[in-house]
């Protein structure tokens, strides 16, 4: 596996490539938001719209991105990012699950969050 770091894309930027149903693209842009976005609010509303996408590759890199939500800035709302999280791991597609894994690990981690079903 090799790290790439992502470019840092707005939130319009995200939600536009959201929009035009460009997965791929759309969910590398949510962990460059994720990791560079200056404020919390625009970041967490594309996030909560991205983990709600139809396609796995967006909803699994959304859900990881509320890790590194959380990381950066201390704070998410409990609802309904635990519910989402929750719900990520027990996903039927793979990558939804291990990044929802991963996103649990970081709620834990820097918000003190449990979540239920690992």
């Amino acid at each position: 596996m090799e790290y790439v770091e992502e470019a840092w894309n707005s939130p319009i930027g995200v939600l536009s490539l959201l929009d035009a149903g460009e997965g791929i693209s759309a969910a590398r842009a949510l962990i460059g938001l994720a990791l560079n976005s200056p404020t919390l609010v625009p970041a967490l509303e594309v996030t909560l719209a991205a983990a709600r996408s139809s396609d796995p590759l967006v909803r699994g890199n959304a859900l990881l991105s509320f890790g590194h939500l959380a990381r950066r800035f201390g704070e998410l709302p409990r609802e309904p990012v635990y519910d989402l999280v929750a719900k990520g791991l027990a996903d039927a597609d793979a990558h939804v699950r291990g990044q929802a894994d991963a996103a649990a690990d970081d709620l834990d981690q820097f918000l003190g969050w449990r979540i239920d079903g690992r």
